[in-house]
C-alpha cells in the first residue's frame, strides 16, 4: 500500500477503530479519525501515528447524522483527498432486557451502528465507484449471529450489518469494489471493560475455545488484510474473529 490510499475510520477514537487507523497508518496510508465525543482520545491517536511518521487528521461528526456525513466527507477530501478505504466503526450499546428497553435506548443504537453505516457507505461507495476502486470493511459482532441477552438492539444491529455487507457487496462488485465485515467476539476494549469479572463474563470466557477475550491488536490485523490490495477477490463475507466462542 501506498500513500495514495485514504482511510477513513468512523468512531476511531479508541478501541478497535483506534487500532485500526494505528495499523493503517503504519502502511503509509493515510488516516482520518472520525469522533463524535471523545475529542481528547481522538487527538492522542492521531498523536500516536504521527509520532511514528503517519499521517492522520482527526475530524469531528455524528455519522448518524446526513449533513453531518457530508460536511464530513468534503472535510476528509479536502485535506486528504478522497477515501477509498472505508471502515464503519462507530457503534455503541444500552443493554436492556426487550421488556425494559425504551424506544430511545432502541433508535440510539440502530441509528448510531446500522444507520451511520448505511448513510457513510453511501457517501463514500459514490466517489468510489467513479474511481472504480474501494474497500469497505464493517465492524459487526457476533451478536449479529447468534444474539444476546440483554442486546435486542445491538444484536438487530449488529444482524443488519451483516445482511448490509452482503447486498452491498452484490450491488458494488462491478466497480471493483469489495466489501465485508468482521463479526468479533468478546474484545477488551472500553465498551467491556469489566465484563469478564461479571457473571455473565465468565460465562462467556468459557465457552472460548482460546480461553480469552481477543485484542483489538489481532482485529486490527484481519481488517488490515481485508482492506488490502492482497484481498482483491474476497466480498460480501462477515469473518467471525471469536475464538471459536461461536463453535
Amino acid at each position: 500500500m501506498n500513500n495514495n490510499k485514504v482511510a477513513l475510520i468512523t468512531g476511531a477514537s479508541k478501541g478497535i477503530g483506534a487500532a485500526i487507523a494505528k495499523k493503517l497508518a503504519s502502511q503509509n496510508i493515510k488516516v482520518a479519525i472520525n469522533y463524535n465525543s471523545s475529542q481528547l482520545d481522538a487527538l492522542q491517536v492521531k498523536n500516536e501515528i504521527t509520532a511514528l511518521g503517519g499521517v492522520a487528521e482527526v475530524f469531528k461528526a455524528d455519522v448518524s447524522d446526513r449533513q453531518a456525513v457530508s460536511r464530513l466527507f468534503e472535510e476528509v477530501e479536502s485535506v486528504l483527498g478522497q477515501v477509498n478505504l472505508l471502515v464503519n466503526n462507530a457503534g455503541v450499546v444500552e443493554n436492556r432486557l426487550l421488556t425494559n428497553m425504551e424506544e430511545e435506548a432502541w433508535d440510539k443504537v440502530i441509528d448510531t451502528n446500522l444507520k451511520a453505516c448505511f448513510l457513510v457507505s453511501q457517501r463514500a461507495a459514490s466517489a468510489m465507484c467513479r474511481s472504480r476502486f474501494g474497500r469497505i470493511l464493517n465492524i459487526a459482532s457476533t451478536c449479529g449471529f447468534v444474539g444476546t441477552v440483554g442486546q435486542v438492539n445491538y444484536s438487530a444491529s449488529k444482524g443488519g450489518i451483516i445482511a448490509m455487507t452482503r447486498s452491498m457487496a452484490k450491488e458494488l462488485s462491478s466497480y471493483n469494489i469489495t466489501v465485508n465485515s468482521i463479526a468479533p467476539g468478546f474484545i477488551e476494549t472500553d465498551m467491556t471493560d469489566g465484563f469478564d469479572s461479571s457473571p455473565q463474563g465468565r460465562q462467556v470466557l468459557k465457552k472460548i475455545l482460546m480461553s480469552r477475550p481477543g485484542t483489538v491488536a489481532e482485529v486490527a490485523n484481519m481488517a488490515a488484510f481485508l482492506l488490502s490490495d492482497e484481498n482483491s477477490y474476497m466480498t460480501g463475507q462477515s469473518v467471525v474473529l471469536d475464538g471459536g466462542l461461536s463453535v
